[in-house]
């Protein structure tokens, strides 16, 4: 019987015991060490929804709203507006504040004049995305 060669060696950077690192690639993108992560599933149920995306460029200028202006902004009851800032409430992109105003929280809020929302996997560019709500 003529003897087996041995099987080639693997090189270094594919043998899973030799510790050395993948080969360098482009790495995936990070959100700045000020933003939060976001549970993604109540991002986007809260983005899900064209009022609220109107909600969120409405206020992205820094200025608070309440239930009743969304509620007479959309010609809807106020405790459906109610529900719509809640959602707004529970992704964590926006509290109430001073007033019972519903803000962007500061870590997510925008450059008035860009009006783009980064929330480290998913950024809303809240002028391109929508028209003006009529």
């Amino acid at each position: 019987m003529p003897a087996q060669a041995a099987p080639a060696p693997v090189p270094a950077a594919q043998s899973p015991q030799s510790g050395a690192k993948p080969p360098a690639g482009p790495m995936p993108a990070t959100p700045p060490p000020n933003i939060p992560r976001l549970d993604l599933d109540k991002l986007l149920t809260a983005i899900g929804n064209s009022q609220r995306w109107h909600i969120l460029k409405l206020i992205s200028d820094g200025e608070g709203c309440c239930a009743s202006d969304v509620a007479s902004m959309f010609r809807i009851s106020v405790s459906a507006a109610s529900k719509h800032l809640n959602r707004l409430y529970e992704s964590g992109i926006c509290y109430q504040g001073r007033g019972r105003l519903c803000r962007i929280r500061p870590e997510f809020q925008p450059d008035p004049a860009k009006k783009i929302l980064d929330f480290g996997h998913c950024i809303l560019r809240l002028d391109h995305a929508l028209p003006d709500h009529e």
